[in-house]
């Protein structure tokens, strides 16, 4: 993430909670080695969506339900859930999910637990 958004965030630090040292600790590593639920976890802090809406997505493309480390669906949950303001920055990306959840609507509707379908609508970015 640090050489992607060409930044440096410097060393862990040691007096923060253990969700700011898993963001600091993942900015280093290469998101090609990310795990499933490292995206969805980066996806929920709003860290990197530029990069990780495209893996996500593309996991998303093979099982629509793909769990990280929680259930059935997280990923997706957790792409559900970024903000309007964020997807006005990642608009193709709104689109590219609009047209997987079209595909399965009927269905995902059902999940349980349920997803935030209805919020990721209500954050549809002005294209």
């Amino acid at each position: 993430m640090e050489s992607l958004e060409k930044k440096n965030y410097g060393p862990v630090p040691d007096d923060e909670s253990s969700i700011v040292k898993r963001l600091w600790t993942l900015r280093r590593v290469a998101i090609n080695e990310f795990t499933i639920d490292d995206i969805r976890f980066m996806i929920l802090q709003g860290i990197g969506l530029k990069y990780l809406l495209i893996l996500a997505i593309e996991l998303l493309q093979g099982n629509l339900l793909t769990e990280g480390n929680y259930y059935e669906g997280d990923l997706l949950n957790a792409v559900l859930s970024i903000s309007q303001e964020q997807w006005e920055l990642n608009n193709e990306s709104w689109g590219k999910v609009d047209e997987l959840l079209r595909e399965q609507i009927h269905v995902l509707r059902n999940v349980t637990p349920k997803l935030n379908i209805e919020k990721f609508y209500s954050a549809r970015p002005v294209m």
